[in-house]
């Protein structure tokens, strides 16, 4: 998905020079990325511990 949006991504993920670099920003700050006006896509992380 980032990598069609290259174009129009939002302004904190354009510093980073990688795909990669993008989604593991993403990963690891946010939790919602505006796909088009009123449609998000939403995500959360977990952990599991023994």
């Amino acid at each position: 998905m980032l990598r069609d949006r290259q174009q129009d991504l939002p302004r904190d993920l354009q510093r980073f020079g990688t795909v990669t670099e993008q989604a593991q920003h993403l990963r690891d700050t946010a939790c919602e990325l505006e796909l088009a006006p009123g449609e998000a896509m939403q995500w959360f992380v977990g952990s599991l511990e023994k």
